[in-house]
């Protein structure tokens, strides 16, 4: 049922007309990509360094576009793509949409891959991602308030 409610939501979330043109969001996917493509080889370009803190929630948005249902089951795809959602919340006074700065999508995202992964180690990466997420979305709530 939980996961008939996430596909649902997401679906739901992807036919919503967005603000942005289809070149931006094709942008920020490509942008996605090539973090995914050279993470996994330890190359940190400062073209990343700059832009991936600017996605916010979006990211998880691309992540959702870029792979499978399949492949969102499987604990390698899940460790290659958490630490580029931690960058993406790495200074959400930096995320340039209002909308993007509040992790809606990423939480689900999130949520949803802890009922589908068994494995301890990666169960406990993503707690983490969780952690860190709600933990930096929080202090710019806290900031935003003063």
């Amino acid at each position: 049922m939980k996961y008939v409610f996430f596909c649902l939501t997401v679906l739901t979330i992807a036919l919503i007309p967005s603000s942005k043109n289809e070149t931006a969001d094709a942008y920020s996917i490509a942008l996605v990509r090539n973090v995914l493509a050279t993470h996994s080889t330890g190359v940190i370009t400062s073209w990343t360094q700059k832009n991936l803190p600017r996605l916010g929630d979006e990211v998880s948005i691309d992540i959702l576009k870029i792979f499978s249902d399949r492949d969102l089951a499987q604990p390698r795809t899940v460790e290659s793509f958490l630490p580029i959602i931690d960058e993406a919340f790495s200074e959400p006074q930096f995320i340039s949409l209002d909308a993007n700065k509040k992790p809606q999508i990423t939480m689900l995202l999130l949520e949803h891959l802890l009922s589908r992964i068994a494995d301890p180690v990666v169960r406990q990466q993503i707690k983490q991602t969780i952690t860190y997420v709600k933990t930096q979305t929080d202090k710019l709530a806290a900031n935003s308030k003063s």
